[in-house]
């Protein structure tokens, strides 16, 4: 199983639908986590700084990068425990190449 922890900036939502913009990353992560978790082969779990601030605490690496850069930093992605992408969200193809997994029916256009 692979495992793909996303640390988020606080967030009253993690669709990407609330406020007076739509952001199209945060909606095609939640299609892609929604796509992956369901199959249950490989997890991602998404922390929100706001909502899940212990997790922030408890990963010695996110601590350590927001102790020196700030929220600017956020998102963190993490696979297997290791910080593969910082300060955005996965691209699609990076989501199907971390998870080795054929994403294309969890694509939103």
């Amino acid at each position: 199983m692979i495992k793909i922890e996303i640390f988020e900036a606080a967030m009253c939502c993690a669709t990407g639908v609330c406020g007076p913009s739509v952001n199209k990353k945060l909606i095609q992560t939640t299609a892609i986590q929604r796509h992956v978790n369901a199959d249950s082969k490989n997890r991602i779990t998404r922390k929100n700084l706001a909502q899940n601030p212990d997790a922030f605490v408890h990963s010695q690496q996110v601590h350590d990068l927001l102790e020196k850069y700030g929220v600017a930093i956020l998102p963190i992605t993490m696979v297997n425990g290791k910080i593969v992408k910082q300060k955005d969200y996965p691209t699609f193809q990076e989501f199907s190449d971390y998870l080795q997994q054929d994403l294309s029916r969890a694509r939103v256009h």
